[in-house]
């Protein structure tokens, strides 16, 4: 148990580390007056319409969690769903991990329409997966179509990792490979490996299903590659849209790797080297994340104050 806590703590005191040394970095590379300047120049026309977009990304999600729910034979109402969804952003955004608002989810869903809490996480776990996948083909799509233009060695190597690891996951789980090292699994996890093999089970007795969600999956991440689009342009930056369905499904997979704080610091040092590679200033590449992050970020507030409603309603 001390070990366990010797490692969490370990494991937290690096992640401050590197976000501060991130940070550290960021601040020694930009130019703070250049934000004024791009500041005074914003397109509030655009920021307007990013802020709608991102909202129906948010209805696309929703629907598509509905809808991998949806293999117990239940279906709770849109409603519901979206408004989980909300409180579920609130706590990602602001808990330590990206974990906290899945669970309330699985929880909330969990009340609503009856189930195991276990029964629920998995349609999250799929909704998550699907998330990848689709963000590694969108890759994949805009590397092959832009390569005259966009041809990077680094580009390239990030999305035959990527890749790999996906490919590697779902030959590991999906196919039952993962039964052959069965008994290296700690007896103490088995039950719960069991548990989600049968569960598992029924969604691939409905490849319909799955292949609907990941079509959801990838309007959701098109949405998001249009969403910082139109913040670019807010900007007044000239970025190729196809540059950007390129390098954004990129930035959002390093994002999902647990090194930094909520992301802090790996988000802006992704834009910078992602960004400059066309021309942009490590300021502008700075700005241009923090102005997509804090639009996303106050949506996700939104989540806080229906989840204050919440307990106020009951």
């Amino acid at each position: 148990m001390i070990g366990m806590l010797n490692r969490n703590l370990i494991f937290k005191l690096t992640k401050i580390f590197i976000t501060l040394s991130l940070i550290y970095y960021i601040l020694l590379n930009i130019e703070i007056s250049g934000f004024f300047e791009i500041f005074d120049s914003l397109n509030v026309i655009y920021l307007i319409l990013a802020f709608f977009l991102i909202l129906f990304g948010v209805f696309i999600s929703s629907y598509k969690w509905g809808f991998l729910i949806s293999i117990y034979d239940k279906h709770p109402s849109l409603f519901k769903l979206i408004r989980s969804y909300f409180i579920g952003m609130f706590f990602n955004s602001f808990l330590p991990s990206t974990i906290g608002g899945d669970i309330y989810r699985a929880k909330d869903i969990s009340k609503k329409i009856g189930g195991t809490f276990g029964d629920n996480v998995l349609p999250i776990i799929f909704e998550r997966l699907l998330g990848i996948i689709a963000l590694v083909l969108i890759s994949i799509i805009s590397i092959i179509w832009s390569y005259d233009r966009y041809y990077s060695l680094n580009i390239v190597l990030f999305i035959l990792i990527f890749t790999f690891i996906l490919v590697s996951i779902i030959i590991i789980f999906y196919s039952g490979i993962y039964k052959r090292i069965y008994f290296l699994i700690p007896i103490k996890l088995k039950p719960k490996i069991d548990y989600y093999n049968k569960s598992l089970e029924l969604y691939k007795k409905t490849p319909n299903i799955l292949i609907k969600a990941l079509f959801l999956s990838l309007l959701f991440q098109f949405i998001v590659v249009l969403y910082n689009f139109l913040i670019s342009r807010a900007l007044n930056l000239n970025i190729d849209f196809i540059y950007l369905m390129l390098v954004i499904p990129l930035i959002s997979l390093f994002l999902m790797i647990p090194i930094t704080i909520n992301g802090i610091g790996l988000r802006e040092t992704s834009f910078i080297f992602f960004m400059t590679k066309i021309g942009l200033s490590n300021t502008e590449a700075v700005f241009f994340s923090l102005l997509s992050f804090l639009i996303v970020t106050f949506i996700n507030l939104l989540g806080g104050v229906i989840y204050i409603y919440s307990i106020y309603e009951k």
